[in-house]
């Protein structure tokens, strides 16, 4: 949206932002699956380029999930109603990793970054 000054000379304007949020838990809207929650992340005491993720599934209507490590900036994919996953082959060093879940209609957003409970 914006707005125009037809005063001669003038050079004033107006911006508007809008922030759309829809009804239900963040992340559900327009058909899209709920965000997955309680992401905890582990290293493999045994092998510490293994990382254990597990998470909770509150959607009943994705297709599959996605885990992003923010860290090293990649994404791997599992199948639905799937609560864990283990990402192999890690360098040493601080990863965080987000999930979310995903449907024909879209994407949920992914979980927030938490540096106590993502990240290790």
């Amino acid at each position: 949206m914006s707005v125009k000054n037809g005063e001669v000379g003038s050079d004033d304007f107006a911006r508007v932002n809008f922030d759309l949020e829809h009804e239900g838990s963040k992340g559900i809207g327009i058909g899209r699956p709920a965000e997955p929650s309680n992401v905890v992340a582990t290293r493999d005491p045994a092998d510490p380029t293994r990382v254990n993720l597990e998470w909770s599934d509150p959607a009943t209507d994705e297709t599959h999930f996605e885990i992003f490590n923010s860290t090293l900036r990649q994404a791997k994919g599992v199948t639905k109603d799937t609560t864990s996953f283990v990402w192999t082959g890690l360098p040493l060093g601080k990863q965080c990793f987000q999930v979310r879940a995903v449907n024909a209609v879209g994407a949920s957003d992914f979980t927030p970054a938490n540096p106590r409970s993502e990240c290790v």
